[in-house]
């Protein structure tokens, strides 16, 4: 390992991330780390990465490593990190992009996951900020379904999710002034629960003259009543939650609201909430129309995690 200068530049010495920390390091050594492909300096008792400019960068971390003060890494394969000297109120970070990470003699193996491992009052304590989680409360888009003269429309309730919502937009019937029902499944969509005393529900209901509130045990949930158009210009928009569908020890809350515009008179607003008088896990559900088919209309299905 040697320094080379030549007239038009200076080679720093190479080393792998096992060499630099095999060294017997001093304040002001500059090595080029070959695993890493990044420069680190020795500064105050410890190995850090010597940046350029005001860009932001993380260090790859892929095999057993010792970590370097003020210095963010990323982890990409499974990898014991050891604490470098202490420093009081230094340390380092590292995010699971995948692998484990073993800090502190703990495995930390969530991906997104951001650990922060920070030296004070004379030890090493490491915070967890688990990014993946802040994703997952955000909702994702599973499937959608464009309905053109379709009789029904059937979404399967993937696993993972703890709760879903359903959005209908700009849907027209084929057959003017009729509702819009759900039903849901137990058996992945091979059959919708369709008895007498299946479902109940409180409705209320708001039109341009006058409320309406309703309550009953049906075959089914009303999205809407009978008052979805196929006029032209016409249309029903709709979002419903559904609730935890896989859980088995109580039954399964949908609930949600909807606009209708039914002609130039007459806009209803609909609030619904119903339950599927069962503990048994939903795992499907389907939408049809009262009488005659959907015409037209997107209908997406989004989860929650």
């Amino acid at each position: 390992m040697s320094l080379i200068v030549n007239e038009d530049y200076i080679t720093i010495p190479s080393v792998t991330t096992t060499e630099r920390n095999a060294l017997t390091a001093a304040n002001g050594m500059l090595v080029y780390d070959t695993t890493l492909n990044q420069f680190y300096k020795y500064e105050n008792g410890a190995w850090s990465a010597f940046g350029g400019g005001s860009s932001y960068s993380r260090t790859v971390i892929n095999g057993n490593t010792t970590a370097a003060n003020d210095t963010d890494y990323t982890l990409v394969s499974s990898s014991t990190i050891t604490d470098p000297s202490p420093v009081e109120g230094k340390g380092y970070s590292v995010l699971l992009r995948n692998g484990t990470a073993t800090i502190g003699g703990t495995a930390y193996s969530t991906v997104g996951q951001l650990l922060w491992r920070v030296y004070h009052s004379g030890a090493w304590a490491t915070y967890q900020l688990t990014t993946q989680t802040q994703l997952d409360n955000r909702p994702v888009l599973i499937s959608t379904a464009t309905a053109s003269t379709t009789a029904v429309v059937d979404f399967t309730l993937p696993s993972g999710y703890n709760s879903f919502e359903l959005k209908c937009i700009n849907v027209v019937p084929s057959t003017d002034s009729v509702g819009m029902w759900l039903r849901v499944s137990t058996d992945g969509g091979a059959t919708f629960a369709a008895g007498a005393s299946d479902y109940s529900f409180q409705r209320y209901l708001q039109n341009s003259t006058t409320p309406f509130y309703l309550v009953q045990t049906d075959s089914k949930l009303f999205l809407q009543g009978s008052s979805i158009s196929n006029m032209v210009g016409r249309y029903h928009n709709s979002t419903f939650k559904i609730y935890n569908p896989s859980n088995t020890n109580s039954y399964k809350n949908i609930s949600g609201e909807s606009f209708t515009y039914r002609d130039d008179t007459i806009y209803t607003i609909s609030i619904m909430n119903g339950v599927y008088l069962s503990n048994t896990a939903v795992n499907a559900i389907r939408i049809l129309m009262s009488s005659g088919n959907i015409a037209s209309g997107t209908f997406e299905l989004w989860g929650y995690k």
